[in-house]
């Protein structure tokens, strides 16, 4: 049997200053245990080993994240995925990216790289299965985000 990555995520805060969604957190990806970020950072690292910008990224906002990965999976490879942001939160500022293939039961990401032209070696394989649950997991949190959005932000304090 062929050697499957497995991906999955957490949240954390969104930690910005202020958003009239509530509940609004960020996305980790991790693959097979490892932190999206981490990843990138060292391919990044090995690619550019005298940039001190190499790997310098934020996690994405979850409902950024899950449009971003649709909105490639549906353009049948013609589209980029930004899976991290620059650190002012504008994937157009700087991105780390994935092209998605779907085959019959796998979902490869290929093409990852950098905003600036750099390309990784990087590509991962993942079963079709644990990719939806990860997507299905990844629109149930953004639908809650969303859903218990404030009509009026609270006063600043």
């Amino acid at each position: 049997k062929k050697h499957r990555d497995f991906i999955d995520y957490k949240t954390i805060p969104h930690g910005l200053h202020s958003t009239p969604y509530p509940n609004l957190t960020r996305a980790i990806i991790t693959i097979n245990g490892r932190s999206i970020l981490d990843i990138a950072r060292e391919a990044e690292m090995t690619i550019l080993p005298n940039c001190t910008e190499a790997g310098q990224y934020h996690y994405m906002l979850t409902p950024e994240l899950y449009e971003s990965l649709t909105d490639a999976e549906l353009s049948g490879e013609e589209q980029e995925a930004p899976v991290l942001c620059c650190v002012c939160d504008d994937v157009r500022c700087k991105s780390f990216h994935v092209t998605i293939q779907k085959r019959e039961d796998t979902v490869i990401w290929k093409n990852i790289g950098n905003s600036d032209g750099y390309q990784t070696l990087l590509s991962f394989s993942f079963e079709l299965k644990n990719y939806e649950d990860f997507m299905k997991k990844l629109q149930k949190e953004t639908e809650y985000i969303e859903t218990t959005k404030e009509e009026t932000l609270p006063p600043h304090i």
